[in-house]
């Protein structure tokens, strides 16, 4: 009962049971609720909840006060435990780790590249690179100052050539900032050599990557299976058989096992398995709860499968997410749903969640496809008053774009009751009947929405005028909350004849404003012909009635595509993510109000490209920002794979 090479199946099979008899109500009863108890769970409160746990290392339970050296931490299960060496005299310390608190109240141990603690003896660790099923789960942190080569858990002493063991390490060389596992059996191809992509292990946060190994699969297909931060990627084996025999040394906590090289990094948890945990159920469940625990940098699946390509509803396109995290402690995630991204039967999904971690069930808020296709979320933001809104615009079922559509709903309910579509854009203003022969094509949907320190609220959103090529970026304001709207006013043209505002022939689109703690206004405005830019203008009075330059140059821009949203931090260093030239979701961040930024890197592991390869979501990556009332910023992105797209909700920390 397996998969093979002529009748390929993508199924986990847990377990068949087969009885010599008619099974009554009641005992069928009894079978399905201990298969639903033994394999398909909502929550664990730790990880003893999972059978097969062998060794469980924890550093949350140490007592020692904090700022104190320690020389031990404990396996609860296994007894072996983790012991720091000890120095002679005044030095005898010299070697431990010391206890810390984070954010959340864990104790952790801290690392500082001198530091080491070892575990058993060798013949105990040959389990972690041996053919046997095994699971492997490691919750740590490094600093942005980690060495190039950071030891983070070693038998192998860094050497898969020379050795049998394994190494799990991060790399910060020429600031990959990324993950690798290795396991070795002193021949010249390793068993497994594999990195996650670069910039997958952001320094600063809390991390959890897990390694499952499946003896049963042969090698032509996966034996490894690897996650980071609940993203699952492809790690395959080299073609080598694992080896039974001992690694060289103990298992090392913070440094290489022979004590060659030492990583600054900060531990919080190790955890072993002696099987493989089903996936995604249990793989999931474990990442969820260390998740809550730790506050890592979990991706959770919002809405969809997780899967890419594999369709498996009605509905597989879920896309253009916004995210916002509501006062009473709810998030809220809004998206388009469809039977596919090029359908015209578009509808406003909504779902919830109190810690971004687990989703509720999808709830439709807005759906007229006998009439509409619903193209959004374009914006999805709460003002002072508690109104919510969510940009939106409206397409024929044709597909047709179609004019005056640039709309919002609202909610004055913290999302639980919608009205509208209230439109902002409207046939009789004098603009759109005077200024352009031809009148208005289309326009987008309300991509921004900022509130002014006096409650005044601008609205952005694009109008095409005239021609397919030249939309003009144009302002609304409301003095009453919302309830109504100025006409729309450009504020900047496209390349127009005797109008054009940018140096080169531009389709502006995608508008979206920021406001700094003193006031001022900055707007980022997508220009993608026939060129891939990133613009940014500001108004610095925060009125919205002095943008700045009047026609933005090269200098005022980066390279850059898709839909990019900003946010600001509790530092007021701004965060960029936006969809790359690549089609990759990535961000950039500035501490100059957007005058310079850092090179872009990739948001998830999950897309394709990079350095490694990964379940492939190919294209259509857009992302949206929100922070909770912490300060911590979360990201919703989508991720689309030919017809199926899902959506995924980051804690990307501070």
């Amino acid at each position: 009962l397996r998969s093979t090479a002529s009748r390929p199946c993508d199924i986990d099979v847990a377990r068949v049971l087969v009885y010599n008899r008619e099974l009554t109500a009641d005992e069928r009863a009894l079978v399905s609720d201990y298969l639903t108890g033994r394999y398909i769970r909502g929550e664990i409160e730790s990880p003893a909840d999972l059978p097969g746990l062998a060794n469980w290392w924890d550093a949350a339970q140490l007592t020692a006060t904090a700022g104190a050296k320690h020389n031990t931490l404990a396996d609860n299960i296994g007894g072996k435990h983790f012991v720091s060496p000890s120095g002679a005299g005044d030095g005898f310390d010299a070697a431990w780790p010391t206890v810390r608190l984070d954010a959340s109240g864990n104790r952790y141990l801290q690392f500082t590249g001198s530091h080491v603690m070892f575990a058993g003896a060798p013949a105990d660790w040959a389990k972690l690179h041996n053919a046997t099923d095994k699971t492997i789960a490691v919750v740590y942190r490094v600093p942005s100052s980690a060495s190039t080569l950071t030891p983070i858990l070693d038998s192998v002493e860094g050497d898969t050539t020379g050795n049998v063991g394994i190494g799990f390490y991060h790399d910060a060389a020429s600031d990959a900032q990324r993950i690798q596992w290795r396991v070795g059996a002193a021949s010249a191809t390793p068993v497994l050599s594999h990195d996650s992509r670069n910039y997958g292990s952001r320094p600063g946060l809390w991390h959890v990557a897990l390694l499952a190994y499946e003896s049963t699969v042969p090698s032509s297909e996966e034996n490894f299976h690897l996650w980071l931060d609940n993203e699952r990627y492809v790690g395959t084996d080299q073609g080598t058989t694992p080896s039974a025999s001992n690694p060289p040394g103990s298992l090392a906590l913070g440094a290489l096992a022979d004590a060659s090289a030492y990583g600054t990094v900060d531990i919080g948890e190790v955890i072993v398995y002696d099987r493989k945990l089903g996936e995604p159920g249990e793989a999931q469940v474990l990442c969820e709860h260390l998740a809550a625990k730790w506050n890592t940098a979990h991706v959770a699946l919002a809405a969809g499968n997780g899967l890419a390509n594999t369709l498996n509803d009605s509905t597989p396109h879920r896309g253009f997410p916004g995210l916002l995290r509501t006062p009473g402690g709810v998030w809220l995630c809004a998206y388009r749903r469809a039977p596919n991204h090029g359908s015209s039967a578009g509808e406003c999904v909504m779902v919830t969640s109190s810690d971004a971690i687990r989703w509720s069930a999808e709830r439709v808020i807005y759906s007229d496809t006998a009439n509409y296709d619903w193209r959004g979320t374009n914006f999805l933001g709460q003002i002072s008053t508690g109104r919510i809104f969510i940009g939106m615009k409206l397409s024929t079922t044709s597909s047709g774009l179609l004019p005056y559509t640039a709309s919002v709903l609202y909610s004055d309910d913290n999302g639980g009751t919608w009205q509208g579509p209230v439109f902002v854009s409207k046939v009789t203003d004098p603009w759109h009947q005077g200024i352009f022969a031809g009148g208005l094509q289309y326009d987008e949907g309300v991509n921004s929405i900022v509130e002014l320190s006096d409650g005044t609220l601008l609205l952005h959103f694009m109008a095409l005028v005239n021609s397919a090529v030249f939309p003009h970026i144009v302002q609304c304001k409301s003095f009453d909350g919302g309830d109504t709207w100025t006409e729309p006013v450009p504020i900047y043209y496209g390349r127009q004849p005797g109008l054009g505002d940018f140096p080169v022939d531009e389709r502006i689109q995608e508008p979206v404003v920021v406001r700094f703690a003193d006031g001022e206004l900055l707007m980022a405005i997508r220009a993608d012909t026939a060129n891939e830019r990133i613009y940014f203008v500001r108004d610095v009075t925060g009125t919205g009635d002095n943008w700045s330059p009047s026609q933005p140059t090269v200098n005022d821009r980066i390279d850059g595509w898709g839909n990019p949203r900003m946010i600001v931090d509790e530092n007021e260093r701004l965060w960029l993510f936006y969809r790359s030239t690549s089609e990759l979701p990535v961000y950039s961040y500035s501490d100059d109000r957007g005058d310079t930024w850092s090179a872009a890197q990739p948001l998830t592991n999950l897309s394709t490209g990079g350095t490694t390869t990964i379940a492939a979501y190919g294209s259509m990556s857009y992302a949206f920002p929100a922070r909770d009332e912490n300060g911590d910023i979360f990201v919703a992105f989508g991720l689309e794979a030919g017809s199926d797209s899902d959506i995924f909700v980051r804690r990307w920390g501070r």
